[in-house]
């Protein structure tokens, strides 16, 4: 009897076990995510052009439709706060600033893994929101870690895909903390007129996330990395040097946003 009680304490007092991060989304609810996008990009080659964009997103998310395997969500760019940028991105961000209060569909369907997204429409308005389905069904590798694919924000210079690891940091019945190192994966497929060769530069800390376990969706998320690309056409090279930082905040009503 003694043992028992022992082995029933050790199992409530022992450390917590890796469980699914999953996204939760119920009909009728809406949430807000501030995502905040920095590019410096350095272009060296018959002429240098430099060129620094940092915007901020105000983002709201509705839920229209949800069931065990699939969900639609409205999702509406309310504001678009332009922070600073070089000439150059000037007229990126004045692009931008038009998508202020536009709308687009997005189908997500569950499966073993966790959730997949595509756009409702032939041609979105907005980039697909990866955020929405940043989780795992299974802990794959060793229990502690899980490797996610995104395809390249449309700030990306070239065609290519974002692959993210996640490695967690920290288990709580309140938090899941993860760590993130994300390297650029290019996936051109133009080699006819270009020839593109990619290192991916990254560092030991490349991010940090806390997914909130009672509601089931992420509260902060952010990444960076940093590439250098050699494109050669003909005789022409250009070397780019790209830095990027993404940071996701999601709140549960509208934040303050001038």
């Amino acid at each position: 009897m003694t043992s028992l009680f022992f082995a029933l304490l050790l199992t409530f007092q022992g450390p917590v076990t890796p469980e699914a991060v999953q996204w939760s989304f119920k009909r009728g609810q809406d949430c807000f995510v501030e995502e905040t996008q920095r590019y410096l990009l350095s272009a060296q080659g018959n002429k240098s052009v430099t060129s620094y964009v940092d915007y901020t997103i105000l983002w709201r998310y509705y839920t229209e439709k949800e069931t065990a395997s699939e969900v639609i969500i409205l999702a509406t760019l309310e504001k678009i706060r332009v922070n600073n940028s070089t000439e150059a991105g000037g007229k990126a961000s004045e692009l931008l600033k038009l998508q202020d209060n536009t709308k687009s569909r997005w189908k997500l369907t569950r499966d073993t893994t966790g959730w997949k997204i595509e756009a409702v429409e032939n041609t979105p308005k907005h980039a697909t929101p990866y955020l929405l389905i940043a989780g795992t069904n299974s802990w794959t590798e060793t229990p502690a870690s899980w490797t996610q694919e995104w395809q390249s924000p449309a700030g990306m210079s070239i065609p290519s895909k974002i692959v993210i690891r996640h490695e967690l940091k920290e288990q709580t019945s309140e938090r899941t903390s993860i760590r993130t190192k994300a390297h650029l994966q290019s996936f051109s497929d133009n080699a006819s007129q270009y020839v593109v060769e990619l290192k991916s530069q990254p560092g030991s800390l490349q991010g940090i996330g806390d997914f909130d376990r009672q509601r089931n969706r992420w509260i902060y998320y952010e990444f960076w990395l940093t590439a250098q690309w050699k494109v050669t056409q003909g005789n022409n090279q250009v070397t780019l040097k790209q830095d990027n930082y993404c940071n996701f905040r999601i709140y549960e009503k509208r934040p303050t946003f001038p």
